[in-house]
């Protein structure tokens, strides 16, 4: 059951953060945080440049794992002021990403990430 889910959410990430809905240049990239650290199935990384964003999707088996996992994914760059991050759920996957806003393309960073989580929100 959990491989069939896994395969199925992976399909689903992969049409939601499609080009035509994320944007040009998020490309896949290895995942900054192990799956196993937030009890996640499976972990998947993206990221861009210019802006550079750095984007962890999480599948999971079990919401309450879940929701643990993103109150300290919350926390991860708590205190860190030229750090924009930003958490989100789409069923049983979960959406982490970061960026840096200081500096003269902060704005264009924190819209990127911005573009990037409404596509994995999906069309609500």
């Amino acid at each position: 059951m959990s491989e069939t889910l896994v395969q199925q959410q992976l399909a689903r990430l992969n049409a939601l953060l499609s080009e035509e809905r994320a944007g040009p240049g998020l490309v896949p990239a290895p995942p900054e945080i192990a799956a196993t650290e937030v009890g996640a199935l499976q972990a998947v990384g993206y990221q861009t440049r210019k802006p550079d964003v750095r984007v962890t999707v999480f599948v999971f088996g079990d919401s309450s794992l879940r929701r643990a996992a993103a109150e300290r994914l919350k926390d991860r760059h708590d205190g860190e002021k030229d750090v924009y991050a930003r958490t989100n759920n789409n069923g049983p996957m979960l959406f982490f990403a970061h960026t840096n806003i200081g500096g003269r393309k902060g704005r264009d960073a924190e819209y990127r990430l911005d573009r990037i989580l409404s596509a994995f929100a999906g069309d609500e």
